[in-house]
């Protein structure tokens, strides 16, 4: 007997072992509820501005009479895409705090002036005044304690 009829009888037993039998039930997965996320023209104009060249930059950022918090992006990175999100989010629960969003492959110079190397990086001003910077993802405490900080140091 070659090996390939010796294969198929195993496979033909094996099939009518499970004959008359009932399938295992699946559980249907639970519904996942969609969550909509907040882009540049669904936010209040002074929350959430997204940066296409320096001009806009020195405009919304520099001389902004609210606290800026700048969150450098990049859209080929997956950590910016799970973060950007967040800080937007966080952002949303202090009225005095605007994001401005700089992709650094479009706005190279701005990234170069204020020495951005690694992605994410947020940058926090205040009156053309840098507050501080952090490299890297944040936990979400550490985010809200950062918006703390923006606003307590325009309070002083």
């Amino acid at each position: 007997m070659s090996f390939f009829r010796s294969a198929a009888s195993g496979v033909r037993s094996l099939f009518s072992a499970t004959r008359g039998t009932t399938p295992p039930r699946v559980s249907t997965p639970p519904t996942i509820q969609k969550q909509t996320r907040r882009y540049c023209d669904e936010a209040p104009e002074h929350k959430i501005i997204c940066i296409e060249d320096y001009d806009q930059f020195r405009d919304a950022v520099l001389n902004s009479s609210y606290p800026v918090l700048v969150a450098f992006h990049a859209d080929w990175s997956g950590p910016c895409q799970m973060y950007i999100p967040r800080v937007e989010n966080a952002a949303m629960h202090y009225d005095l705090l605007t994001v401005a969003k700089v992709n650094i492959d479009y706005c190279s110079d701005v990234a170069q002036e204020y020495g951005v190397e690694n992605v994410p990086t947020l940058i926090s001003f205040n009156h053309g005044e840098e507050i501080s910077r952090s490299e890297g993802v944040l936990e979400e405490d550490n985010l809200y304690n950062l918006c703390e900080h923006i606003i307590e140091h325009v309070h002083q």
